[in-house]
């Protein structure tokens, strides 16, 4: 994907930008209506102590975050989906952006798979899930230890060096 950002889609003039968009937002969704969420309060309340220590400094405590460093997380697709498997891979393994020539120095979002436990990385999930009008079903412990297993065997791939 890096490759893609830095030699397509970061290069595209704001007109086929727009183009692209309109083209997205014209097609239909296949999402289900989400189901009622129910949250355990304890959960979400240690989820909201690990999101203040170790999360707010970037996306600020609000979710906001710093437009145009960090992702806003409320409303976010990635946030809200059903499928919590790219939520908990960033908290485990961490993410970064990719360089451009608009934004050379990429930033990253630091791995917490070696300092939080499966439930800690379940319960910030949880709550950045279901916080700031964001809706999304609850992570279990189980869904992260199966997910930190297949990420310990998976080779780190580092995006492609600029030419």
């Amino acid at each position: 994907m890096a490759d893609v950002v830095h030699y397509s889609t970061s290069q595209m003039a704001d007109p086929d930008l727009a183009a692209v968009a309109a083209y997205l937002k014209s097609q239909p969704t296949h999402a289900a209506e989400p189901a009622a969420v129910t949250l355990n309060p304890k959960v979400m309340a240690a989820g909201q102590a690990i999101y203040v220590d170790e999360c707010s400094a970037c996306h600020a405590v609000d979710g906001k975050a710093a437009p145009t460093y960090f992702p806003p997380l409320p409303g976010a697709a990635v946030t809200q989906s059903t499928d919590p498997t790219t939520v908990i891979r960033f908290i485990l393994s961490g993410t970064q952006t990719v360089a451009t020539d608009a934004r050379p120095t990429p930033l990253s979002m630091p791995s917490y798979g070696w300092k939080l436990t499966d439930a800690q990385v379940a319960a910030v999930a949880t709550y950045v899930r279901n916080s700031w009008g964001n809706s999304a079903p609850a992570v279990s412990a189980g869904d992260v230890a199966k997910l930190r297993r297949k990420v310990a065997k998976t080779p780190v791939q580092k995006p492609s060096a600029r030419v």
